[in-house]
């Protein structure tokens, strides 16, 4: 690897996760710990089948639609209320 992948491999690795991982934190500080867990392992599924969409090409079957759909219906109750 040259020096300049190296350079990109700690940009992303380190200032990427340190930024992501404090925006992170910071928000769960303002949010409870039902609605955030909800929203971080809650909505994995939904990005997955979003990127695989977008970034592989994959066409969601139908039943994955409505477990997608289902899941962002019940993050959105769940959020309501507690707000």
């Amino acid at each position: 690897m040259s020096g300049r992948d190296w350079g990109l491999l700690f940009i992303l690795g380190v200032i990427c996760t340190v930024g992501g991982h404090t925006l992170l934190i910071n928000g769960l500080r303002h949010v409870q710990a039902q609605v955030a867990s909800l929203l971080i392992a809650g909505l994995e599924p939904v990005f997955a089948i979003v990127f695989a969409l977008f970034l592989l090409g994959e066409i969601p079957s139908l039943q994955t639609l409505l477990g997608g759909l289902l899941i962002v219906g019940t993050t959105f109750l769940v959020t309501r209320r507690a707000n």
